[in-house]
């Protein structure tokens, strides 16, 4: 009998202790829902530039030298720059400032109903062509390096190729759509995000230059590495004289 009523008691005690628990849970919850948001993004900077929902943002220099060659970070425009500087001692922007680099961040508010009729051609031959050219201005100097987070990477790899340089004429109006479109020798110039995630993964160099070829596989099955041999030879001169025009 006194085991039975010792076993009742721990039960209930433990039923107890689970119930006082969950509704803590739910005060320290409603508490949290009812904090002020975190303070993000509070490294001093100044906005230099705004156009509808893009904010060109140049941060201020920490420390004497900077180095003359600024840092364009593009923002994805779905998310907030306020990733790069999250706070002190935590924050990428912080980072590049105290070791004396000049940063500029292109960031994106909410889009509006107006901006709905907007392509990739915006983003990628108008919006952040702009930006670059406000920020050379700003510096003084041709020479930006641009860096891209998430979809903002796929905007700045296209915005920094021209494409229209590697299709044929008839296919220039397609230059900046986000697909593969054909060259020569039954080959394509690659989707732009795949070319995005190509070059994330070859971790680049800023003097290296890449041509991407790819073969068919059943065609290079059959002709094997003579057929690669051939298309290379065919494409990789006038590749090279288009990359020489920059």
């Amino acid at each position: 009998m006194a085991v039975a009523q010792a076993a009742e008691q721990g039960v209930a005690q433990r039923i107890r202790g689970e119930v006082e628990r969950a509704i803590q849970r739910s005060i320290k919850g409603l508490e949290y829902l009812a904090s002020p948001a975190p303070a993000v993004g509070l490294t001093p900077k100044d906005i230099i530039y705004r156009r509808g929902t893009l904010n060109l943002y140049h941060y201020r220099p920490q420390c004497n030298d900077v180095y003359r060659v600024p840092l364009l970070l593009v923002m994805a425009t779905t998310n907030k720059a306020y990733v790069f500087d999250l706070a002190p001692g935590q924050s990428l922007i912080e980072f590049l400032l105290r070791r004396g680099y000049d940063v500029f961040v292109i960031d994106w508010d909410p889009p509006r109903p107006e901006e709905k009729g907007l392509r990739l051609e915006d983003y990628v031959l108008d919006f952040i062509p702009n930006c670059i050219r406000r920020v050379q201005e700003r510096s003084d100097t041709e020479d930006v390096t641009l860096i891209g987070y998430c979809m903002g990477g796929v905007l700045a790899a296209i915005a920094s190729i021209p494409r229209e340089r590697f299709v044929p004429a008839k296919e220039r109006g397609r230059a900046y759509e986000n697909v593969a479109l054909p060259i020569a020798c039954a080959q394509t110039i690659s989707q732009p995000a795949v070319v995005a995630r190509m070059l994330e993964l070859l971790e680049l160099r800023p003097a290296d230059r890449v041509l991407d070829i790819t073969v068919v596989l059943p065609l290079l099955i059959v002709c094997g590495i003579l057929l690669a041999a051939a298309v290379a030879a065919t494409l990789a001169p006038a590749a090279a004289q288009r990359c020489a025009q920059d």
